[in-house]
């Protein structure tokens, strides 16, 4: 009975607000301003925060039309791929005709639920009136009308001044998923529906926090979290606009942490360059349990060691690591190789420990409160990928996985109500 009364009560204030005669003045200034044409009023269907549908009058605008011949329609026909709007709801928030909030509240259940039926069932038990379907669709449209201002959405005004002069550590990482792409042909006579390929995609994901006096993530400023089914220069674009947006050139500390991965690394010093952040406030950490796991590799790739003298070694080696003392590592391997022969796969994780030696100064981090582990990231990960799009059995087209990263990684982030918010007040401001 509430939920009803509150439908009645919202549908009630809505058609009066819509009817006053400054709301379609002002549905005609928005269309002026936005470079459309005002076509009047019409009768829409819009559904509100309860799901409830009804039909609303409100101010309707078109493109202008081209004067080129081709646009030209004969009468009763539709210009192809002309798309109307209608301004006033787009500035009270309605994204394709639905309530901001109802749409908030779809898409929390959709990318926290193990799937859209059980999401179904929680919305229904709020009293929201929606489907399967519609509840796919409405989380997809909203996530492309908020990826267009990505990385505006979650920062909020308080977070510039909270990085300037802080501690900054940005980790990246990749994770994975399964996507999936229609074949092409007909569909199958047993099902009825067509077949698809699958492949394992590497969503790359990224993770902003600050650091306390005591190097441990500061609880009372949010973390920024984002991820993208995108290459590794689209990950790096992305990073940079957080960067900027949030103030983080002014921090007083930026530390990248990582595994070895040669697309991180090859990215990050063009990335401060581009930036201009001066490189004295630069630190730059190869994932310390990483780094042991190369260790673990070469000696499993060297013949005649026993297993006791290959756990005593190890031991050893980790803890020359601990101290930063990588030469050292490097040389107690060769040490090991027998005669004069060249292991392949030994000599790849030497060049690993060389390459990244300057990134490998555990003791020296620790005396400075620095991180050595990639731990934050690889826990967002497994909260924003693993948990939701990693489930066995998921396939996902690439623009439904896209949207899911970027609405999750915003929730787990606590950062979910702030990204709504600035969603609300861009579209006000438009």
């Amino acid at each position: 009975m509430a939920q009803f009364m509150a439908g009645e009560f919202m549908a009630t204030c809505l058609s009066w607000h819509l009817d006053q005669e400054e709301t379609w003045q002002l549905g005609k200034d928005l269309a002026q301003k936005q470079g459309i044409s005002s076509q009047g009023t019409r009768d829409v269907r819009v559904t509100l925060a309860t799901g409830r549908k009804v039909i609303v009058r409100t101010s309707y605008a078109l493109p202008r039309r081209s004067k080129r011949r081709d646009y030209r329609r004969f009468p009763g026909h539709k210009r192809n791929g002309v798309n109307g709007s209608y301004p006033v709801l787009e500035r009270l928030g309605f994204v394709n005709r639905r309530s901001l909030l109802y749409c908030q509240e779809v898409a929390q259940a959709a990318i926290l639920c193990p799937s859209l039926e059980v999401a179904n069932r929680m919305l229904s038990s709020r009293g929201i009136e929606t489907e399967g379907n519609k509840i796919r669709t409405t989380c997809v449209q909203i996530g492309k009308r908020m990826l267009r201002q990505r990385s505006l959405l979650p920062v909020s005004k308080e977070d510039p001044k909270r990085f300037s002069g802080a501690r900054v550590v940005i980790g990246i990482d990749g994770g994975r998923l399964r996507t999936r792409k229609q074949k092409q042909g007909r569909r199958r006579k047993a099902t009825g529906y067509h077949g698809f390929h699958s492949r394992w995609r590497e969503p790359k994901m990224f993770v902003i926090y600050t650091l306390d006096g005591k190097g441990r993530c500061r609880k009372d400023h949010l973390p920024i979290h984002d991820a993208t089914l995108g290459n590794a220069d689209d990950v790096f674009a992305l990073l940079e606009k957080y960067i900027v947006e949030a103030g983080i050139v002014e921090a007083k500390e930026i530390i990248f942490v990582a595994d070895g991965a040669h697309w991180i690394w090859d990215r990050v010093d063009k990335l401060v360059h581009k930036l201009q952040i001066d490189r004295r406030k630069v630190t730059q950490v190869i994932d310390f349990y990483h780094a042991c796991e190369h260790i673990s590799v070469a000696l499993e790739a060297i013949p005649d060691l026993s297993d006791s003298k290959r756990k005593r070694l190890f031991r050893d080696l980790r803890s020359f690591l601990a101290q930063g003392r990588v030469q050292v590592i490097v040389e107690q391997i060769r040490a090991r190789i027998p005669g004069k022969i060249t292991l392949e796969d030994v000599e790849k994780e030497i060049r690993y420990f060389e390459r990244y030696r300057y990134r490998m100064r555990y003791r020296y981090f620790r005396r400075h409160k620095i991180p050595i582990g990639s731990g934050a990231v690889e826990s967002a990960i497994r909260r924003v990928i693993n948990l939701r799009l990693k489930a066995p059995g998921s396939f996902w087209r690439e623009d439904t996985a896209e949207v899911f990263l970027y609405l999750r990684s915003q929730l787990v982030s606590g950062r979910w109500e702030q990204c709504f918010s600035n969603f609300h007040q861009y579209a006000m401001a438009a």
